[in-house]
């Protein structure tokens, strides 16, 4: 995709914008009417879309790139959030509003207005299909975490994600999945008026978004290095991080190049609507969502040819496949459907198995919960026929110097968190509350190994076996995907920042184990760390208060780094030994 087409389109998009602003100075459209625009937009012109990006043939290859660009949205928006968090702190940010701000437009793109019509226009149809789990995963952050950000009346979780549930975008993208795996032909006498309707997105939404622009001063707006540093890290060093990202991923061009153009987008008008509702002031938010969108012009071609140049193109790419005989799972003969199903049977039970803890406070309780997980472990063993990686350990899976520097790091890590004194209180509680705390932990440490080690490392093995680097791919999605588990804490009452932080230190730990679990082909050793880790005497506290951010992105991102390199290593010694 040269980079004329890009920004081709851009400045069409801003010509359209330029018509929107001149329509609402001179008073042909009003505030109301604006207002009722973005209204058709959301509620009926969006959906249609959305529905007619699905209407395509079905393959099992599609759906599963359709759900690898879900989990990949899911962890960009965690991700941006902490970022965000981390760069506009406290300390440089004053002004709690400002801050806020800040924050919110470094997460959330104009994805709906901007995003989609350009991918649209860009990559047709096709795109639009794999722009819809960003668009999802967007609705569901920005009516939970987004709008907690300014509402000081805090809504609880359960109605915040019921309010983003109900958002007719994701009510279009779940009829239009059903209609995409069911293939349900639409009559023409329902797809022709609906094909009207989808064509309208793109003029109306750059129309709506350039009644917006009259509220901008650029001589006044200029000067404002605050103002600035929101542009900069929402136009280009979001998109840059996420591009790296992108590069390194075993996904198709045009689910590459739809996520990148999603994520570079400016920031989200949505931000003035909610700096309205929360009474804060609203020249800031106004300022920035339209300097951004300005910049966007230059910022969005010039991010789009740097994905060319790194070999990112608006079409399907092919990959070379090769099965990887060696693993345990290949072996078994179980089916990518059968793995994901028994992935969702034992995530349901073991949650479920979970509130008893919650909700009972006598021993019983932990004892009973610890009896379901051996029987539920027990029943995955025999579903998958095995607990291991390979069916037998390769010769260059020996201990060499990497594994050495791992083990002194998960030494120093305990040492680190003073779990030798957590340790110690355990022994020290009276006797119920001791063998509660052990029941617990050691619970958590057989459930939570079987689920990540064995249910979805096993899937993704499958769904990556063809890949040069599967145990590498295995270990970050399922130790992701592990991590993001733990936002259910949400649900039961846990603080948003302490919540997002289990889910770092948690990925982290899931890849540490993950290479654990690799190098000894054994899963008792990981159940055994695991245990040791969690047994703590507020295991089961759910009200555990953030900690500072600095050391624990330093502390976990080391235990990142070096187990991603000693997985990578690993698994291109054993492709060696294979080819």
């Amino acid at each position: 995709m040269p980079l004329l087409l890009p920004t081709k389109q851009v400045v069409i998009m801003f010509i359209l914008m330029f018509v929107g602003w001149i329509c609402y100075q001179v008073k042909f459209l009003h505030e109301q009417t604006v207002k009722d625009l973005t209204k058709i937009l959301l509620y009926v012109v969006s959906p249609c879309l959305i529905i007619n990006s699905f209407r395509q043939s079905f393959s099992v290859t599609r759906l599963r790139q359709f759900s690898l660009i879900f989990l990949l949205v899911l962890v960009l928006f965690v991700f941006k959030i902490i970022v965000s968090s981390v760069l506009f702190n406290k300390r440089i940010i004053k002004d709690e509003q400002k801050r806020t701000i800040l924050r919110y437009a470094g997460t959330y793109t104009n994805a709906g207005f901007m995003g989609i019509p350009l991918v649209q226009a860009l990559l047709g149809n096709n795109g639009v299909f794999f722009a819809v789990p960003y668009l999802i995963i967007y609705n569901i952050f920005m009516w939970t975490h987004g709008i907690r950000m300014f509402t000081r009346k805090k809504q609880s979780f359960k109605e915040s994600f019921h309010q983003a549930i109900v958002n007719p975008n994701i009510i279009a993208a779940i009829v239009g999945m059903i209609l995409f795996v069911i293939q349900i032909k639409l009559p023409d006498i329902v797809s022709d008026p609906m094909n009207y309707i989808a064509n309208l997105n793109t003029p109306l939404s750059m129309i709506v978004i350039g009644t917006n622009l009259g509220a901008i001063n650029l001589k006044e707006d200029w000067h404002d290095k605050l103002v600035w540093s929101g542009v900069l890290v929402r136009n280009l060093f979001f998109p840059l991080i996420i591009l790296g990202f992108l590069l390194i991923l075993p996904l198709p061009s045009i689910a590459k190049m739809t996520t990148l153009i999603m994520a570079a987008c400016p920031v989200a008008g949505v931000v003035v609507l909610f700096s309205l509702i929360s009474n804060f002031e609203v020249k800031f938010p106004t300022k920035l969502m339209c300097l951004s969108t300005l910049v966007a012009i230059i910022t969005i071609p010039v991010i789009i040819s740097l994905a060319n140049l790194r070999g990112i193109e608006g079409e399907n790419g092919k990959m070379k496949e090769k099965k990887k005989n060696y693993l345990a799972i290949n072996k078994t003969g179980v089916s990518i459907k059968w793995l994901t199903i028994a992935s969702l049977v034992y995530l349901l039970i073991y949650t479920e198995a979970g509130d008893i803890v919650t909700a009972f406070s006598e021993l019983w309780a932990p004892i009973l919960y610890l009896v379901i997980v051996c029987f539920l472990a027990l029943g995955a063993k025999i579903f998958y026929k095995t607990d291991r990686v390979f069916i037998k350990l390769p010769k260059e899976g020996k201990v060499n110097i990497l594994t050495i520097i791992f083990c002194i790091m998960l030494m120093a890590l305990y040492f680190l968190m003073n779990l030798i004194a957590s340790w110690a209180q355990v022994f020290n509680l009276m006797p119920e509350m001791m063998w509660s705390s052990i029941c617990v932990a050691l619970a958590a440490g057989i459930g939570e190994e079987f689920l990540c080690r064995v249910t979805l490392f096993n899937l993704f093995t499958k769904i990556f076996e063809n890949k040069q680097y599967v145990l590498l791919w295995s270990s970050i999605f399922s130790s992701v995907l592990f991590g993001l588990f733990h936002l259910i804490n949400l649900g039961h009452g846990a603080q948003l920042d302490a919540t997002f932080q289990q889910v770092y230190y948690a990925t982290a730990i899931g890849l540490a184990f993950s290479y654990l679990h690799i190098f000894t082909n054994r899963i008792w050793p990981c159940i055994l760390m695991h245990f040791l880790l969690d047994l703590q005497p507020n295991i089961a506290n759910m009200n555990a208060e953030a900690s500072p951010w600095g050391p624990i992105l330093i502390i976990f991102g080391i235990v990142i780094i070096v187990s991603i390199i000693c997985i990578y290593v690993f698994n291109k010694r054993i492709n060696k030994v294979e080819n």
